[in-house]
């Protein structure tokens, strides 16, 4: 059987070298503006996408995540993809460097929508709780959104930890718990 071009690349992925790799995910992002992967390709691309959603590499990183938006975008994937793909984020919003950073952060935000803010949060939540500072920035702009967005979402179990960053020495965390005191407050001025 003659593989077509595109399951070729995505069977390259996983072997192809660092410096490769961004390279092989824009090239089949730019087949799939024109045309349409079978239900088989888009199976093993969401499988070599996965592990590269979290990279040290920025580039690949953000490949990554580009891939994940055109899979997502495409509406054809298999039904665990997005639950998959937001477990992944969750370390990518911590990245070390901006750009990926700030493409994770978008894209979990997309995902929030289509999961609902209730199953989003149940995978996200503890990552108020990581070490790494920016991950914690990260979880607290996107249930800033929630409460913004999603004015039935029941945010109650989850304040405690919420109101805990008042007392951390981190005066960031702290304007972005602020930043959620005052949109609950303002979603609810009678509670």
């Amino acid at each position: 059987i003659i593989m077509s071009s595109i399951s070729a690349k995505i069977a390259v992925i996983s072997k192809a070298q660092p410096a490769k790799k961004s390279e092989l995910l824009q090239t089949i992002c730019e087949t799939m503006e024109t045309s349409k992967l079978s239900r088989k390709e888009t199976e093993q691309l969401c499988e070599a996408v996965t592990p590269l959603i979290y990279n040290e590499s920025p580039s690949i990183c953000q490949a990554a995540i580009s891939t994940v938006r055109k899979i997502i975008e495409s509406n054809e994937y298999p039904p665990n993809f997005p639950k998959t793909a937001l477990i992944e984020l969750k370390k990518s919003i911590g990245h070390h460097k901006k750009n990926p950073r700030n493409d994770a952060l978008n894209m979990a935000n997309d995902l929030m929508s289509m999961l609902t803010p209730e199953v989003f949060w149940e995978i996200m939540f503890d990552a108020i709780n990581e070490k790494n500072h920016y991950t914690r920035e990260s979880t607290l702009i996107l249930f800033n959104q929630a409460v913004i967005n999603f004015p039935n979402f029941k945010v109650k179990k989850y304040l405690k930890p919420i109101f805990a960053i008042f007392k951390d020495s981190n005066d960031i965390l702290r304007v972005h718990a602020l930043n959620i005191t005052r949109a609950l407050y303002q979603r609810n001025p009678g509670d």
